[in-house]
């Protein structure tokens, strides 16, 4: 079977792609070369939440949180689902969106579901990221946001 490996690797890059010919799945046409790299089997990472904390409070001073994520070995685009919850489990806020591979960012605005500002205190910002393989690591991720006024 063929095998293939970046152009400028030096001689001792071992690190060689197997190819099999034909077409592996109908959504790639048969012209196109794709090439399937492991890096672990995670598809969500780098999640960051800035400012934190934050004071939605109306005074045009950090009142939005930014929730930035990465995607990795994802090539079509998934659902990804952002919710707070406060520190006894209850939903406060959700939403979702369709995103696909690299840099993310959704914004929170400190409100619930009703629409009205949360009061201060720590909440549990949770992303799901829909994947296709049961084998995909770490397609959830959450941290810690403190609200403060």
């Amino acid at each position: 079977k063929p095998f293939v490996r970046r152009a400028a690797a030096d001689a001792n890059d071992h690190l060689w792609q197997q190819v099999d010919p034909g077409d592996a799945t109908t959504l790639t046409a048969s012209r196109q070369l794709t090439l399937s790299v492991p890096v672990g089997g995670q598809v969500l990472g780098d999640l960051s939440l800035a400012p934190n904390p934050f004071t939605p409070n109306g005074d045009g001073v950090n009142d939005e949180l930014t929730v930035a994520f990465s995607i990795f070995q994802v090539t079509q685009a998934r659902q990804a689902r952002l919710r707070l919850y406060s520190l006894d489990g209850r939903l406060l806020w959700e939403t979702s969106t369709q995103v696909s591979g690299g840099p993310q960012q959704i914004r929170w605005r400190g409100r619930n579901a009703a629409g009205q500002t949360v009061p201060p205190g720590l909440y549990i910002c949770r992303i799901d990221l829909g994947a296709d393989s049961s084998q995909a690591a770490d397609a959830t991720l959450a941290r810690i946001v403190a609200v403060v006024y």
